[in-house]
């Protein structure tokens, strides 16, 4: 049976919801304030009406230690439900190393916050942004976010990363 809004705690929507955006990894931008952690924190603290930076370091981008621990057991809530891949094998090699998805899927590590994990339940993790988008200082955060990032997006496909196989 599928899983809905309600399967989710509110980490994990607000996580879900902000990869759903599609914003470039920060990994290949350099730019830690692309970070999944920090737009989470900050995402995260707009929906309950607190502070910005209440979840960072200062001003971040870096995040409060326990929210960081929390974000990771969301994340690996997240894979368990099967909702998200890590670690996913680059395209046309899973065959190659006989990966099942099981084994893609699941894992203890820590999920690196530059890069973004495979979302498997795009239906739900739409549902997700959906449902924050609907909050006035949400929206105001994530879509400057996302405006911001077209520009970089341009970049990336001049380079030549649109021209690469994805997931």
């Amino acid at each position: 049976m599928a899983l809905t809004l309600n399967d989710l705690n509110e980490l994990e929507r607000i996580y879900l919801a902000v990869l759903q955006l599609g914003l470039p990894p920060s990994k290949l931008t350099n730019d830690p304030y692309l970070r999944l952690d920090y737009l989470t924190a900050m995402t995260y603290a707009a929906l309950k009406d607190e502070q910005k930076d209440t979840y960072l370091l200062g001003e971040g981008p870096d995040c409060m230690e326990a929210f960081s621990e929390e974000l990771q057991k969301a994340v690996r809530s997240l894979v368990d439900k099967g909702v998200l891949a890590v670690d996913v094998p680059p395209v046309g090699m899973g065959l190659i190393v006989l990966q099942t998805p099981e084994a893609l899927q699941k894992g203890d590590a820590d999920v690196d916050p530059n890069d973004a994990p495979y979302i498997l339940d795009k239906f739900l993790s739409g549902r997700c942004l959906d449902a924050i988008l609907n909050h006035p200082e949400a929206y105001a955060f994530l879509m400057g976010q996302y405006a911001d990032s077209s520009a970089t997006w341009q970049q990336l496909r001049s380079e030549g990363y649109a021209d690469r196989p994805g997931p």
